[in-house]
């Protein structure tokens, strides 16, 4: 599954989970008369999704007094299932729909901004080699893309991306992938890893991305070409602390789209 390591500390964030982390989607309302403000009452456990597994995660939910399931089966952050998202989608409705037959609640992880390729160093299709210009970059040039061992959760032979949220036909198919999501029924969507790539080693000090999209955007709300008239680092540059807000605005603009 997508971030097995992370399932084994998912305890230890339940709160911020909770707290920051979930989007109510409509379908909620109805249920919700019955109780109210459920988000505030969970007692949240973690569970890999898949379609054979879902009598066990509900049935596992009641046994241990979990209200509310969070279920991990992430088709944004997987390039396979973001292109085609059919058995992961069905695998979603069926958790959902068996949690609320068992008078629970239940939401899915996806990721934000990173997607990756599983054994990309043998496929001929992987997400960069196909939208080299959907990735961020550094003010060099240098694009986003990781393999395995430069975090615990990417395995050896994966291709690990970071993708601009002003990527246009990228933005399109995740949204269109989070309506999929919210048709089935599923009481909300927890949203990971919204970043701008500056956390990986030699990426700390990048202000990234300096991607098409992203200067293009920048350009068009300052007026600043921000790979010329941007003082990366200098506090004291007009240009630069546009910048930083241009980038806080555009994440919090993407999750509230």
């Amino acid at each position: 599954m997508r971030f097995a390591g992370r399932y084994r500390v998912v305890e230890s964030r339940l709160q911020a989970i909770a707290c920051l982390a979930l989007i109510a989607l409509g379908t909620l309302s109805t249920r919700a008369a019955e109780v109210e403000d459920w988000t505030h009452f969970v007692r949240i456990g973690g569970y890999g999704l898949s379609l054979n597994k879902v009598d066990e995660i509900v049935r596992n939910a009641a046994e241990t007094g979990v209200f509310g399931i969070e279920t991990d089966n992430d088709i944004l952050g997987r390039y396979e299932s973001f292109l085609d998202p059919t058995e992961k989608l069905k695998a979603i409705k069926a958790v959902a729909e068996k949690a609320h037959a068992a008078g629970n609640y239940a939401f899915v992880y996806i990721a934000g901004l990173e997607c990756i390729t599983d054994h990309a160093d043998r496929r001929q299709h992987t997400f960069f080699k196909d939208h080299p210009d959907w990735v961020q970059r550094k003010i060099t040039g240098e694009p986003a893309v990781f393999g395995g061992g430069t975090a615990f959760w990417i395995a050896p032979g994966d291709e690990d991306v970071w993708i601009s949220p002003f990527a246009v036909e990228w933005r399109r198919l995740h949204m269109q992938r989070v309506r999929q999501i919210a048709a089935t029924g599923i009481d909300g969507i927890y949203v990971d890893i919204p970043y701008w790539m500056t956390h990986f080693n030699g990426w700390e000090k990048s202000w990234a991305s300096f991607d098409d999209y992203t200067v293009a955007a920048f350009k068009r709300k300052s007026g600043i070409n921000a790979r010329s008239d941007v003082r990366v680092g200098d506090y004291n540059d007009r240009g630069f602390r546009l910048w930083i807000d241009f980038r806080i605005r555009a994440i919090t603009g993407f999750m509230r789209r």
